[in-house]
C-alpha cells in the first residue's frame, strides 16, 4: 500500500523499505496496466519500477536521518553538538600531554637563550616542543625568531613548560624526557631532566560520552540555585 510508505506515529518515523516500496509501486502498475504487465528487469518497466523505487527508498533514507538528527540518543556528530549546546554541554577538545622539562646548564653559560623551535625527545621517542601558553613566567627576547632569553649564575637551572606534538592520551611519567631532539653546539653543556610525572592529554570526545554528560545534564534537577551550580560544576569536571 502506497500510504505506507512513510508514517508517523507514537514511536516517531517509519519508513518502508526498498523492497517493500518495489513492492507497493509494483501493485500499483498492475492496477494500472493489468497483471501481464512485464516488470522483470530485462523490461523498460522494470528498470523504470527499480529506479523509481530505489529514488524513493534514498528520499525516505534521507527524510529519516535527519529526523533521527533531532534526537539526542541516536544524533551524531555535529547534530549532536548542536543538541548538547541547548543544555549548555560542549564536546571536549583533544588535547595534548604536558609536562615541565628542566635545563640545567653544567657551568657558568650567561645568557641562556633557547629558540622557540627547541625540540625535546622522550624515552618512546615521541617530541616535545616548548608550550609558549604556559611560558608566560619566563622572561621573552624580543625578535623575531622568538627566544626565550634567560640569564644564568653557576649551574643555573630553569623549569620549562613543555607539550607532546602529538595530542592524545601519551604516557608522561616522571624521567621520560632526558635530552634534545637534535643536539647543536647551541645546546653544549645543557642537561635536561623531567623530574616529574606530566599530565596526559585526551582524544577529542566520542559521541556517546558526550551524548551521556547530555543526558545527565537534562535529568538534573536542582532544588535550589546553589544545588544547580554544583551540578553543572560537577557535570563538567566529568
Amino acid at each position: 500500500d502506497m500510504s505506507n510508505i512513510v508514517s508517523f506515529g507514537v514511536n516517531g518515523l517509519s519508513i518502508a523499505s526498498f523492497v517493500d516500496i518495489k513492492k507497493a509501486l509494483s501493485t500499483r502498475l498492475k492496477e494500472l496496466y493489468g497483471n501481464d504487465i512485464d516488470l522483470s528487469d530485462a523490461s523498460a518497466d522494470g528498470q523504470w519500477l527499480n529506479s523509481t523505487a530505489l529514488m524513493i527508498n534514498n528520499i525516505l533514507q534521507s527524510l529519516s536521518s535527519m529526523y533521527q538528527s533531532l534526537d539526542p540518543a541516536v544524533a551524531q556528530g555535529y547534530f549532536l553538538d548542536v543538541l548538547a549546546s541547548f543544555s549548555n554541554i560542549v564536546r571536549k577538545a583533544a588535547s595534548a600531554s604536558i609536562c615541565y622539562v628542566t635545563i640545567t646548564a653544567k657551568e657558568d653559560k650567561s645568557p641562556l637563550i633557547l629558540s622557540k623551535d627547541t625540540k625535546f625527545i622522550d624515552a618512546s621517542g615521541n617530541s616535545w616542543s616548548i608550550d609558549e601558553s604556559r611560558a608566560s613566567y619566563l622572561d621573552m627576547y624580543s625578535s623575531t625568531s622568538y627566544a626565550l632569553y634567560l640569564t644564568s649564575a653557576n649551574a643555573y637551572s630553569v623549569s620549562i613548560p613543555s607539550i607532546c606534538d602529538i595530542v592524545g592520551p601519551i604516557a608522561i611519567s616522571s624521567g621520560s624526557i632526558q635530552g634534545f631532539m637534535e643536539m647543536t653546539n647551541d645546546f653544549a653543556g645543557l642537561a635536561v631532566t623531567q623530574p616529574e610525572s606530566g599530565v596526559k592529554g585526551e582524544y577529542k570526545e566520542t559521541d556517546a560520552h558526550l551524548r551521556s554528560r547530555r543526558s545527565q545534564s537534562a535529568s538534573t534537577s536542582a532544588v535550589t540555585v546553589i544545588e544547580g551550580v554544583k551540578g553543572v560544576l560537577m557535570d563538567n569536571a566529568a
